[in-house]
């Protein structure tokens, strides 16, 4: 198998082979694509949150949303 421009000896058969590079690893772009839009939608959230205050109805629920999606970046990256 050739990988990173080297060939690499791998002793397991074509179905491993096949369930190890089909397994969802977003490319480059597609993660830069993932990131973009976590991005604004952590802005929004942002931009929301900055007109509330603490003891608002939503305000928790936008709360929760914008830490879930630091999450969600924080693993992207």
């Amino acid at each position: 198998m050739i990988e990173n421009g080297k060939i690499n000896r791998k002793e397991y058969g074509m179905k491993e082979y096949n369930n190890r590079t089909s397994s969802p690893v977003p490319d480059s772009k597609e993660k830069e694509d993932q990131l973009m839009v976590i991005q604004n939608e952590i802005n929004a959230i942002i931009g929301r949150l900055s007109f509330m205050d603490k003891g608002e109805p939503g305000y928790e629920q936008l709360d929760k949303n914008l830490s879930e999606l630091m999450k969600k970046k924080r693993n992207l990256s």
